[in-house]
């Protein structure tokens, strides 16, 4: 059911994927159109670690709030106006004159995206009541990636006709524009026994979490349910490139528009069929398109070098994951305690992304 609070929740999630590729591809090609060296160019991956460390500071949210705000509006507002000045003293700077103040600048951009990412799931999951965690998930990550169309595709469209100066600028106003709505956020009920002390907000909720059943599979669950997606993703451009012989300009084109579509168009359906067939089916049915989904890669194997093919296999394979990580998300809303979402939210998301920084060298 579409109402404020979902509504809500995709608004402030295309503000937090906007930031995400600012400091990420963008800025690469940015160094790269500047003559920037391979490994300038290469060691600006580093700037991304703030996501994958975001659990340890996320008990801050839980335990502190900004005095005079409530307490996910408070740390919205602070993060998003650290967003904005980043990216504005980014657009006066340039590759060649300020490589490392850029850098450094990147890094303090990336924080403050993660750090505004932890308050935003921590809000989405406090916000919704249980009926609407399934629409919920699916709005949360269609929202986000929504952001990143603004701030990938978007950006080096504009980029390339207006320079990389021009276009930051116009990202710090798009970020403005939807921040705005910080200001008008639908209240949060204030939950009962949150942290007392920071130990408190740190321990307590890795405590809370491990008194459930089957705690073992739940974790299992969560690390392993992408786990073919994982094993796709990490190896697909290679095998399409050196053993099926398709030009990048093939893959890159149809990558960026059948992907996305399939993707976006995943998640939407996802939202909907959850609602009507619970999450524990939706894992199931979901996890099994999934696998199924990677078929794909064995038929192209099979019949060769085949555009169109390719552009059936990428946008199926997109559509199941996009459904798959919706039910994926939702679980993860489940499973939060109100009382502890921002740290356990963090963690649950920093387990998920475990399988596709290491398996690509399984």
């Amino acid at each position: 059911m579409i109402n404020r609070r979902v509504i809500t929740v995709l608004i402030i999630s295309i503000a937090s994927g906007l930031p995400l590729l600012l400091s990420g591809q963008t800025l690469q090609a940015w160094y790269t159109q500047a003559g920037v060296g391979l490994v300038g160019v290469g060691s600006l991956s580093l700037v991304g670690l703030p996501y994958l460390l975001k659990f340890i500071w996320a008990p801050l949210v839980d335990r502190f709030s900004i005095k005079g705000f409530a307490s996910h509006q408070g740390w919205m507002l602070v993060t998003q106006v650290c967003i904005i000045i980043s990216i504005v003293l980014m657009a006066y700077l340039t590759p060649l004159n300020n490589a490392t103040l850029m850098a450094a600048d990147a890094l303090l951009l990336a924080f403050a995206s993660a750090s505004q990412d932890i308050v935003i799931n921590s809000y989405s999951v406090e916000i919704l009541s249980d009926s609407e965690r399934g629409i919920g998930a699916s709005m949360l990550f269609l929202g986000y990636r929504l952001g990143m169309l603004l701030s990938g595709a978007l950006a080096l469209v504009v980029a390339d006709m207006f320079g990389f100066s021009l276009t930051y600028i116009l990202m710090a106003i798009l970020m403005l524009i939807v921040s705005v709505y910080t200001f008008y956020l639908p209240k949060v009920e204030i939950q009962s026994n949150k942290p007392e002390t920071i130990s408190q907000a740190v321990i307590l909720p890795i405590k809370q979490f491990f008194s459930r059943d089957r705690v073992m599979w739940l974790l299992a669950l969560i690390v392993l349910y992408k786990l073919s997606d994982s094993m796709a993703f990490n190896m697909n451009i290679p095998f399409l490139l050196r053993h099926i012989g398709f030009s990048m300009r093939q893959v890159g084109e149809i990558n960026k528009t059948v992907s996305l579509f399939g993707m976006l168009l995943g998640s939407v359906i996802a939202g909907a069929w959850i609602t009507r067939m619970g999450l524990y089916r939706a894992l199931w049915v979901f996890g099994v398109m999934q696998i199924v989904s990677n078929v794909g890669y064995m038929w192209l194997a099979l019949v060769g070098k085949n555009v169109e093919l390719m552009a059936l296999t990428f946008f199926i394979e997109y559509f199941c994951s996009g459904m798959a990580t919706v039910a994926l998300v939702a679980l993860m809303m489940t499973l939060c305690d109100k009382r502890y979402s921002a740290t356990q939210y963090a963690l649950y998301t920093a387990l998920m992304g475990l399988p596709r920084v290491l398996l690509g060298p399984v």
